[in-house]
């Protein structure tokens, strides 16, 4: 029973290793859907196509666990803007902790302090995988909000050798 349950641990512990070595890279944003609704009916459902992303979308992973999420733009129900200064399109850019367990990716910010009003502990988003392998990564968010309001996004992402 103990050498059953050992290789189990194992290969349990070898696949999350590999979804971590497999997710370490730069990807690029090609798609994102919105979906809100206010529990009996959709009240939003929006679609930005590649158009709508620059080399400055994008994820990047590295094998010691950290990332970097930039955007070009927000999105939202009524598209996508951007803030100039100086002729440049300001970039949003957020700097995580990561790890993966069961399908999810765990991603804390490091770019928030704690205060003592808030525990930055508990600071984190939870992105179900929906795809990982060598060139496309998809990931599904569920935000909460109060019941019966739901928002979610879903992001594609490809990877370029």
């Amino acid at each position: 029973m103990c050498i059953v349950l050992g290789f189990y641990a194992c290969k349990k512990d070898s696949n999350n290793s590999n979804n971590n070595n497999q997710i370490a890279g730069k990807w690029y944003e090609q798609k994102m859907e919105i979906h809100e609704s206010n529990g009996t009916a959709v009240d939003h459902d929006t679609t930005f196509n590649a158009a709508s992303f620059t080399k400055d979308d994008y994820f990047q992973f590295t094998s010691d666990m950290k990332a970097v999420l930039s955007q070009s733009g927000d999105y939202s129900f009524i598209g996508k803007s951007e803030s100039i200064s100086g002729g440049t399109i300001d970039l949003s850019v957020t700097h995580y902790n990561y790890s993966i367990i069961a399908g999810q990716l765990k991603l804390v910010s490091t770019d928030f302090y704690p205060s003592n009003i808030n525990d930055a502990a508990n600071r984190y988003e939870l992105d179900d995988i929906i795809q990982l392998d060598a060139t496309h990564l998809v990931l599904h968010t569920n935000y909460t909000g109060p019941a019966p309001f739901s928002l979610t996004s879903t992001m594609y992402f490809t990877k370029t050798r």
